[in-house]
């Protein structure tokens, strides 16, 4: 979902992760499943000047500074040659700051979803991702849902068209070869690739059934940084 609010020499993005409905669920629900990740991204222009973004954004630029922030997750702050600073928050859910080298080049992408995809001179350094099960990107880590029954969420508002959606454990596999399988909200810390990588596991959703008159699709969250 986006969220755009222009003003004069500020724009705010905001990308949230679809929440459910009312609903109740059937099975062991795994503790932090169903986690929200948030994207939010703040265009601060130089003076006399406005821009306007809309998805997709890319922007580059030097990379300022990078924070712990409320949520838990971090924010990062980074300056463009034409004076423009972008504030990019990430919310979460779990700690832990990326891996980033000060006063060097990133370039960030942002999709909604939300999708976000920071780069250095290093290659992929972080990974959000909330929407279809194929995100598009398999390295350095590529992600699958399985077909496991780990709870059902049903909707329980009368208001409401009536669904019935599983929810399964997400797969992952780094490019060297490790493969691990985190239950939904589930995390840990990999070595791939001459790097350490903090993986999550946000929630993989498959609907079972619907008397809604647009379709459901399933639907896979998940996050991963570079920590070293």
């Amino acid at each position: 979902m986006l969220r755009p609010i222009v003003a004069a020499d500020l724009l705010i993005l905001g990308f949230l992760s679809c929440s459910s409905p009312a609903a109740y669920t059937i099975g062991p629900q795994p503790l932090g499943a169903l986690p929200q990740f948030s994207v939010t991204a703040v265009v601060r222009a130089r003076l006399g000047a406005s821009e306007g973004l809309g998805p997709p954004v890319q922007f580059k630029g030097i990379l300022e500074s990078v924070e712990v922030a409320a949520g838990p997750g971090f924010r990062m702050k980074v300056q463009r040659d034409d004076g423009a600073t972008f504030l990019v928050e990430i919310r979460t859910f779990v700690p832990g700051l990326p891996r980033l080298v000060l006063h060097r080049p990133v370039t960030i992408s942002i999709d909604p979803g939300p999708v976000l995809l920071v780069q250095d001179e290093l290659g992929p350094a972080v990974f959000v991702y909330s929407g279809p099960p194929s995100s598009g990107k398999d390295e350095p880590i590529r992600v699958r849902g399985q077909s496991d029954r780990i709870f059902v969420e049903v909707s329980s508002s009368e208001d409401l068209c009536p669904w019935t959606m599983v929810h399964g454990s997400l797969a992952f596999e780094t490019g060297d070869g490790l493969n691990f399988v985190l239950l939904p909200g589930a995390m840990r810390d990999v070595q791939a690739l001459g790097h350490v990588w903090r993986v999550v596991a946000g929630d993989y959703s498959v609907p079972e059934e619907s008397g809604c008159a647009t379709s459901l699709d399933p639907r896979i969250s998940f996050a991963w940084w570079r920590l070293t």
